[in-house]
């Protein structure tokens, strides 16, 4: 009996041993094949960062998202072309911005290790297919029409009353204000209200915490680690709302906040025609009537479908427009020569008293308000992480590389809007460069990627 446990323990070490080797073997080898032997292993690039992901992971998940700058680095060390890992090229020229970034006949796919880790992804944004993007893009293009928007209008104008009230409120009390919360409350009223039909009213309360900006705020921190780690996602969202505000309430809120959008989803899709007839069919559309009409195919009318494209709808329309309002606003009044010109700019065109009230074709005319919000737009960026793009049937030229077909390639936002070769002191607050370009017949505007560019640009960006 003894010889026996003595042999089934030598064989089970033996075969650990194995086992391991087999591992150490393996990583050897594909360390090897990454950085010699890869289709990619003849574009410059540090050994550290092409022979595995570790090096990314290093630099996004334990130092919190900083791959960005590591990218500047090298591409200050080895060129405009750059191989950030094992699998990826990032090309650092505005001039490939439009090759990256195609429309047209060209087909663009994402990457798909990227969009798991965002927290919508069934909607639009994280479709990554060419053309099933395109379907999906085009069920909401009404939605997003121009002649849509404008029937915001009057509901904008009283959102901004509500606004300035809570300013002067607080300059009467001599109190602080945070801008970006302040904003975010506007935006997510603006957007819950066209997108959902009826606002949340965030700017009528009585100051309580904003739990769209603090949900997408906590879901967006967890993006590099869901990146690496897409299971963590699955396992956080199983766990009861209740156990999460104890352990972390910030994630408890997301959740919520993604609860509430699936009760939405459902209510929805419950709706059948019948019922919309004999209840009355509301006199303005939803996002999620807009996807779940009859009309679309019933693979995309589910509940993940809609609840995604709802929060997709929230995180962009709400978060970012309110961090590009509040770093207008800072630059505005931290600089005596752009609020000057920002007033004199208004009070002889448009608003020539406080009651005034604008439209938006006549304030889409003014060139310096324009030049202002074009230049908070490049400081503020949109998104910073990249969003590589894959040509699946064609190799891509770069100078002198050919880019192998469905490779992932990425061109930065954050990198091209601080290129002072295209924005000189990029750092600083200038709308007057937008206007000193139009001037001299330069076209600018093609570098500003805050909506990115090409077949996936932002359906929002009106």
């Amino acid at each position: 009996m003894a010889v026996l446990t003595h042999l089934t323990s030598a064989t089970s070490t033996t075969l650990l041993l194995h086992a391991g080797l087999c591992l150490v073997l393996y990583i050897c080898t594909r360390l090897v094949y990454n950085i010699y032997l890869h289709p990619l292993s003849i574009f410059p690039g540090p050994k550290l960062a092409v022979c595995s992901p570790l090096h990314e992971f290093y630099y996004d998940v334990i130092c919190r998202g900083m791959f960005m700058w590591e990218i500047e680095k090298m591409h200050e060390l080895y060129g405009p072309i750059v191989r950030i890992n094992p699998r990826e090229i990032h090309i650092k020229d505005p001039e490939f911005i439009d090759v990256v970034y195609a429309s047209g006949t060209h087909i663009r796919t994402k990457d798909p290790q990227f969009t798991p880790a965002l927290s919508s992804p069934h909607s639009v944004i994280s479709t990554i297919d060419h053309n099933h993007h395109r379907k999906r893009k085009s069920y909401l293009k009404a939605f997003f029409s121009r002649r849509s928007l404008e029937t915001l209008g009057p509901f904008i104008q009283e959102s901004v009353e509500l606004l300035c009230e809570k300013f002067r409120h607080a300059h009467a009390h001599k109190q602080t204000l945070r801008l970006d919360s302040l904003y975010s409350d506007l935006t997510a009223d603006i957007i819950t209200y066209y997108a959902f039909g009826s606002s949340y009213g965030y700017l009528r309360g009585d100051g309580a915490a904003n739990d769209i900006l603090s949900g997408v705020n906590e879901l967006t921190m967890a993006f590099h680690v869901n990146r690496f780690f897409p299971v963590f996602r699955r396992i956080l969202s199983c766990i009861p709302v209740w156990l999460l505000q104890r352990l972390r309430p910030s994630y408890a809120q997301s959740l919520a906040l993604l609860n509430g959008l699936r009760q939405q989803s459902e209510n929805a899709l419950a709706r059948t025609p019948a019922a919309v007839l004999e209840n009355g069919a509301s006199s303005k559309e939803t996002i999620f009537s807009a996807l779940s009409s009859p009309h679309i195919p019933a693979s995309e009318r589910t509940v993940p479908r809609l609840m995604d494209e709802g929060f997709a709808v929230l995180g962009a329309g709400t978060v970012t427009t309110a961090r590009t309002l509040a770093l207008a606003s800072f630059h505005i009044f931290s600089n005596s020569t752009i609020l000057e010109n920002m007033r004199t700019e208004l009070v002889n065109s448009v608003m020539p008293d406080l009651n005034s009230t604008p439209s938006w074709a006549d304030l889409e005319r003014l060139p310096y308000l324009t030049a202002v919000i074009t230049e908070a737009l490049r400081l503020s960026h949109g998104v910073t992480f990249r969003q590589a793009r894959i040509a699946p049937d064609e190799a891509l030229v770069f100078r002198d590389w050919v880019i192998p077909a469905g490779t992932p390639v990425a061109i930065s936002t954050y990198l091209t809007h601080m290129d002072p070769s295209i924005f000189p002191s990029p750092q600083s607050f200038d709308p007057e460069r937008w206007i000193r370009a139009k001037e001299q017949g330069f076209p600018l505007h093609k570098y500003l990627l805050a909506f990115s560019r090409g077949s996936r640009q932002c359906l929002g960006m009106r």
